[in-house]
């Protein structure tokens, strides 16, 4: 059951580079700004 999605904005580049690390990047999906974030849902 999938109830909703989460979105990450604005990750500095240490976290950014641990999602790619640590393959979490596949399961939350990050954005460089809120207007991305936002159209990504559509």
């Amino acid at each position: 059951m999938r109830i909703g999605d989460l979105k990450l904005v604005g990750l500095n580049s240490l976290v950014k580079n641990m999602f790619q690390q640590t393959k979490m990047s596949k399961v939350l999906k990050s954005f460089d700004s809120k207007d991305e974030a936002i159209n990504s849902f559509s």
